[in-house]
């Protein structure tokens, strides 16, 4: 590894050490004669004094001649760079990252994590001369951060860094710090963070051309216990029904804990209380139960204590339960068998259009189309019944059972992989009910050996792709088939509505199978979202000036809405940054919800310290990349060394002084007369 310098033109000044020798080689003084009657005795002194005049002469000489060569090399500058690094290119940009999720609200001995991460960005910085230019990354990817920036400006920046539940892995750090600076010859970035474990899970090796320094601020791991998720039993909400909600419960605790409360709150209200055990590192499942008794909209939040990591400790949730359910029934001729199905209850909302005297327009708006023997379809209509399907929209196909329907049928069933084949003309009884789906789970808490199923005159044969059986004949062929993609579609291989089947209309399962597949129709959305989700969809259209708003966080926006037929995509635009449900507004007026929880991805609190990140550098083979390990103080000093290599200037200021001494105390020392000036 030898000398480099930064300034190498100065070394041509070397050449001013000729203007010493020069002086030295002629001796300028002008001599007189002088006349003595006996010179013996200064011949003496001559022969004595001779050689030290001489040792005396090339002392002063050597020391000016160094004092110039220290003086040029100052000027200069060498250095012996680090890490083989030849420097041929001067780094003008430099990238700091600051890890400001939540776990730099933290604290060390040395106080606040994110406080310590802003004073070492603030050292890093103090490193470079004048001119370098910034960038600054977060968690939260600031819009104002998206530009290098001086000094100065950089200084504001840190300053305004805050506690974000946005959370982004050291690889997108890499790729984003590479899309800013992709013609750089030599890029280096600066990451700052107490490396929790799901930060640098997977390290991948950047571009060879990108420095990576890791700048740790270690910080003990943590118990802690968090509420990982939720879901229902079933897929939709109805008025009056009983519900089971399930919450899943993670330890990454060394310790077992007992008697831990978890509180269900709906609407403000305290709606159900359990207390559970977990041990160490488990994950537990709790269930919860309450009942819908109102319609509208459920704010619910879940609710535990664990200290001191509170941001996993709450789980908000919400739906919205619908004042009705819109069923456009599409038929042939009336079928009084429907009607009274559906007039048994005032939650649905019954529309009848027969196939001769369509709106199209109506098909959007229903939570459920049902095609009730109906003999022919124009590709209008087939066409129509796609969209709406591709648009989470549902449907109920009951066919009249005849063979000269059989094209006509599968020039809209082939669209779902499942076709009508021969008639089986033989009496077959029901008998399969696949009772594992959510649309018969509940209609038989058990089916007894003897039950009396009813049968069926005549019945299509299927050929199908991907589908679900619901309910089958007793020699094995399909009596109902679902076909679930964007929407669902329900296939009758039988008049299931018809008095030729009255056996089946009687049963008891034609009312919960019709009812259930009708409740869930309901077009609902998610019952939660991850606050880092930026693109919201809606299955349904949302006005276009809606409002989202949360008044107890002084938080409300109009967000950016894209349509695509009947589906809403919200761009939330990162304005939502706290945990909580928040209201959909169309003037004033609530008209749905959402509810954001924050990240868990940092509720394991475990964290890598110097030893580890050494080891993961060696382990992944990243040659570029080294761990700083340095005090506030000393930082900026590390950041030069390893920047800039070994600094070798201020020796030659020492040695031009210790020269320039030598010199001074020839003079002082020895005879004057003796020395050519």
């Amino acid at each position: 590894m030898g000398i480099l310098f930064k300034n190498p033109a100065f070394l041509y000044a070397l050449s001013l050490i000729a203007i010493p020798i020069i002086i030295h080689l002629f001796n300028f003084k002008r001599y007189k004669t002088v006349y003595f009657s006996d010179v013996s005795f200064l011949e003496s002194v001559k022969k004595k004094s001779k050689s030290t005049s001489q040792l005396k002469h090339l002392l002063v000489l050597f020391t000016r001649i160094f004092f110039i060569i220290s003086l040029v090399l100052i000027f200069a500058q060498p250095y012996i760079p680090q890490n083989n690094s030849t420097n041929k290119a001067i780094i003008s940009n430099i990238t700091i990252f600051i890890d400001n999720s939540f776990s730099s609200s933290n604290e060390n001995t040395n106080g606040k994590i994110l406080d310590i991460e802003k004073k070492k960005a603030i050292s890093i910085a103090s490193a470079f001369k004048n001119g370098t230019k910034f960038l600054l990354l977060t968690n939260d990817l600031q819009k104002n951060h998206n530009r290098f920036v001086d000094y100065e400006q950089l200084l504001d920046y840190i300053l305004q860094v805050n506690i974000t539940p946005k959370t982004i892995d050291i690889n997108r750090v890499i790729s984003i710090n590479n899309d800013f600076s992709p013609n750089i010859n030599e890029n280096k970035l600066y990451i700052i963070s107490d490396f929790q474990n799901n930060f640098i899970s997977e390290i991948k090796q950047p571009d060879s051309i990108t420095k990576v320094s890791l700048i740790p601020v270690e910080l003990s791991s943590f118990n802690n216990i968090s509420i990982d998720s939720c879901w229902f039993e079933t897929p939709n909400r109805k008025l009056n029904a009983d519900e089971k909600l399930f919450v899943k419960i993670k330890s990454y605790s060394e310790n077992e804990n007992t008697e831990i409360p978890i509180k269900l709150f709906i609407n403000d209200s305290l709606r159900a209380v359990k207390s559970f055990n977990i041990e160490p590192n488990e994950t537990k499942t709790v269930e919860l139960n309450y009942k819908n008794s109102l319609k509208g909209i459920y704010n619910g939040e879940i609710k535990i204590d664990d200290y001191p990591i509170s941001f996993d400790n709450s789980l908000f949730f919400s739906y919205n339960i619908q004042d009705n359910i819109n069923i456009l029934i599409i038929e042939d001729n009336k079928n009084e068998y429907i009607q009274r199905l559906f007039e048994t209850e005032n939650y649905f909302n019954i529309k009848r259009q027969n196939i001769n005297n369509i709106t199209y327009s109506d098909i959007d708006k229903s939570d459920l189309v049902i095609l009730d023997n109906i003999t022919e379809f124009s590709s209008g209509l087939n066409e129509q019944l796609l969209e709406y399907f591709n648009n989470n929209g549902n449907i109920i196909f009951i066919p009249k059972v005849d063979n000269r329907y059989t094209e006509n049928y599968n020039s809209l069933l082939n669209n779902f992989n499942i076709s009508f084949s021969k008639i089986d003309t033989t009496s077959q009884k029901i008998e399969n009910l696949n009772t594992n789906s959510y649309i018969l789970k509940d209609v038989f808490k058990k089916v007894p050996n003897k039950t009396a199923f009813p049968r069926i005159s005549k019945h299509f044969t299927t050929q199908q792709n991907n589908t679900e059986e619901l309910i089958g004949f007793e020699n094995g062929d399909l009596s109902v088939i679902k076909y679930a993609k964007n929407g669902n579609l329900y296939v009758f291989t039988f008049n299931s509505a018809s008095k030729d089947n009255l056996s089946f209309i009687k049963s008891p399962i034609m009312l919960p199978l019709f009812f259930n597949i009708a409740f869930t129709s309901i077009k609902s959305n998610k019952i939660y979202y991850n606050i880092n989700d930026n693109n919201i969809s809606l299955n349904y259209k949302l006005p276009t000036n809606a409002l989202i708003s949360n008044k107890a966080k002084n938080i409300e926006f109009i967000p950016q809405i894209n349509y695509n037929q009947s589906i809403s995509s919200i761009f939330i635009d990162n304005n939502i940054t706290e945990a909580g449900n928040y209201n959909i507004l169309d003037k004033n007026k609530v008209i749905d919800v959402l509810s954001f929880n924050y990240d868990r991805t940092e509720s394991n609190m475990v964290f890598t310290d110097n030893k580890g990140l050494q080891k993961l550098i060696v382990e992944n083979n990243l040659k570029n990349w080294q761990v700083i390990n340095a005090s506030n103080e000393h930082l900026t000093q590390q950041i030069k060394l390893s920047s800039e290599g070994k600094q070798l200037w201020y020796y030659f200021v020492i040695l031009a002084l210790i020269f320039i001494t030598i010199e001074i105390l020839l003079l002082r020392f020895f005879n004057k007369n003796n020395l050519p000036f």
